[in-house]
């Protein structure tokens, strides 16, 4: 494989502009940085068919042999400082949507590929933290439309015109940028719990009713609890609600990365540092936790609970996850999905039918009034 430079690249295609439904023609020039094919000299790029760099001239594959050693880095205070820099990349930043893309630093790139915007500019941002490791793009791009129109073929509560006739418009390949966290802790807990129990009462006409109450009660003690690989999404372009219903991700098939992975592929720049991402991960051990606790307590509720986390490990990675990213339009509206690309699955927002659902509350209401009329009123 060999990487050359110089050759000027221009293609075309049609994405969202912005929220007002504008749409720009995308010209992206690239500076052809690419690695080449040894047997034709043309661009190769990753296949995911092929596992492995693919010519798109002569069709000569190259495999690339994973490396599966993920190393977690101990997360100190200098971890930031010692963590290698990604030299060969540059951010660009959009003016229009504020999206930051990673690309090679030898890239020239005109316009926004996620907005189109032609406000698209290198910063002077130093190199980011490089990637410690990715996971791989299982499904094709073809794949991932085939799985849109099965998913959206399925919400019985979206319209029928929709259901059967909406089409992606757009899905680009973008790399999303993750911090996974593992950690082993030990934990002191002091705190007030509820356990509901059920009290039997006669009214003023002598009419026996129950009712449900809470007995409140003093807690404390030790518990130890150990965490693995847990995902805090930390870009910007797919929402975070999105980001944790497209999990499951497959960890364990992460590789230690190499720059041929992103070979035609982009990777968006982290928006949220790990300082921040940390915090995010110490709010997730506390809220499991309280419920490991009141699962020991055998109680119903929470009224109060402080913990002491001590850190006997205390461990990251920067992954990258496989995502395609796209939109539809109804009714002139724009509705984004996003598609797993390890998994294929597939979340996002889809217009929903007002008589439909009208008709099936309703539905469900006979129904009820049904049987109550049939177990005697």
């Amino acid at each position: 494989m060999r990487r050359h430079s110089g050759e000027i690249k221009i293609f075309s295609l049609r994405h969202r502009g912005n929220d007002r439904g504008e749409v720009y023609k995308m010209e992206v020039t690239k500076d052809t940085d690419m690695i080449r094919c040894p047997v034709c000299n043309a661009n190769l790029r990753y296949s995911v068919t092929e596992s492995g760099l693919k010519c798109e001239h002569c069709g000569h594959v190259e495999k690339i042999i994973d490396d599966k050693n993920r190393i977690r880095r101990d997360l100190t205070d200098s971890v930031m400082r010692e963590h290698e820099p990604w030299k060969e990349s540059a951010v660009f930043k959009c003016g229009l949507c504020n999206a930051r893309t990673d690309t090679n630093k030898n890239e020239i790139m005109k316009v926004c590929p996620f907005c189109g915007s032609p406000n698209f500019l290198k910063t002077d941002e130093l190199p980011v933290v490089k990637p410690d490791s990715l996971i791989p793009y299982k499904v094709t791009r073809q794949s991932a439309l085939d799985l849109f129109k099965k998913w959206i073929r399925g919400k019985i509560f979206s319209p029928g015109k929709c259901r059967k006739r909406a089409v992606a418009e757009n899905i680009n390949s973008v790399f999303s940028p993750t911090w996974s966290f593992t950690a082993k802790t030990r934990n002191r807990y002091d705190g007030v719990l509820g356990k509901d129990y059920t009290v039997t009462r006669t009214d003023s006409k002598g009419n026996t009713y129950t009712t449900t109450e809470t007995r409140w009660f003093n807690v404390s003690g030790s518990i130890d609890a150990d965490y693995y690989d847990v995902l805090i999404p930390s870009g910007k372009l797919i929402p975070q609600k999105m980001s944790k219903k497209l999990e499951p991700y497959p960890v364990s098939n992460a590789v230690a990365y190499r720059q041929e992975y992103l070979a035609g592929r982009a990777a968006e720049h982290y928006s949220r540092d790990i300082k921040t991402c940390f915090s995010e991960f110490e709010k997730y051990i506390y809220n499991d936790l309280c419920q490991r606790i009141k699962r020991k307590h055998g109680a119903d509720h929470i009224r109060y609970m402080n913990i002491d986390t001590a850190y006997d490990t205390k461990q990251f990675n920067y992954i990258l996850l496989p995502n395609y990213i796209a939109n539809f339009t109804y009714k002139k509206k724009y509705y984004n999905f996003y598609v797993n690309g390890a998994t294929g699955k597939v979340v996002g927002r889809y217009p929903l039918s007002a008589p439909k659902i009208l008709l099936t509350i309703a539905a469900i209401g006979a129904a009820i009034a049904g049987l109550w009329y049939l177990m005697g009123g």
